[in-house]
């Protein structure tokens, strides 16, 4: 069984990746500096909005979340259409805001298995920010990678695996090898390659995935067992009991002082 890493890319409710302000491959600390003044503060401080604005925004989308937590699916949908209907009337209907919201209604969608409209409203945000932020920003790379997942549990394998790499191409333009948002979007197009039986290529990305995670998050990160995993079935799948059993073991000696990456298979 391949066990799902549980991160998508998702966008956080400041329109920018976790952690997306560190790894950066550019000094983006400046305030005057071209990016933060055309990308990521408009998302932190929209055009014409009041603080009292953005905070009551802020609640709704905060009782969406906790509607959700309660099993509420309907009240959080009915919460996150008014915020985009709020978003739109009070900041223009392109503003990048308005796709913050739509992609929790996208995953929304998604997690009730209504794909259509998941898939509706990932472009739809996709269009949005592709026209206020440019077809290369950081966030868009995260829509796509969202919309390439919807496409994997659809076995959609094709487009997913076309929208994956140009996900991944635009946040390494952006952010350093190690950074958790390139591990994870590395972890999903391993899923997407295990999915289909191309070990080879699973192998790889996986492989690139755990060393990014090792980076920038050390060797005890729980996500990185559920990587091992994956590798351990991927070698069991192909009668390669020795590199999953050296694999295992290699992660129940805690490493011994060294990252797993060593253990690779001397042949790979």
């Amino acid at each position: 069984m391949v066990v799902g890493l549980g991160v998508a890319c998702p966008l956080l409710s400041a329109g920018f990746p976790a952690d997306a302000r560190a790894g950066t491959k550019e000094d983006r600390s400046s305030p005057n500096s071209e990016e933060r003044a055309n990308g990521t503060a408009d998302f932190l401080t929209p055009r014409g909005a009041s603080s009292r604005e953005l905070a009551e925004l802020q609640a709704l989308n905060d009782r969406g979340q906790r509607y959700l937590r309660e099993g509420n699916a309907a009240g959080a949908e009915t919460l996150y259409k008014q915020g985009v209907a709020t978003a739109k009337h009070k900041f223009g209907t392109n503003h990048p805001l308005v796709a913050v919201i739509l992609s929790h209604l996208a995953a929304l969608y998604v997690n009730e298995g209504r794909f259509a409209e998941a898939e509706t409203s990932y472009k739809e945000t996709w269009t949005l920010l592709d026209g206020a932020l440019g077809p290369d920003h950081p966030a868009i790379a995260v829509v796509i990678s969202n919309l390439s997942q919807l496409y994997l549990k659809q076995k959609r394998f094709s487009e997913a695996e076309v929208l994956g790499r140009r996900s991944l191409g635009i946040l390494q333009r952006v952010f350093e090898a190690g950074h958790p948002i390139i591990a994870a979007c590395l972890y999903n197009l391993a899923l997407l390659y295990d999915q289909q039986d191309r070990y080879d290529e699973a192998e790889a990305e996986y492989w690139s995935s755990l060393a990014a995670l090792e980076r920038s998050a050390g060797p005890s990160h729980p996500a990185i067992g559920k990587i091992v995993h994956n590798l351990a079935e991927i070698y069991r799948r192909q009668g390669r009991t020795a590199d999953a059993t050296a694999l295992l073991s290699g992660v129940q000696k805690k490493y011994s002082g060294h990252d797993l990456n060593r253990l690779r298979p001397k042949d790979y």
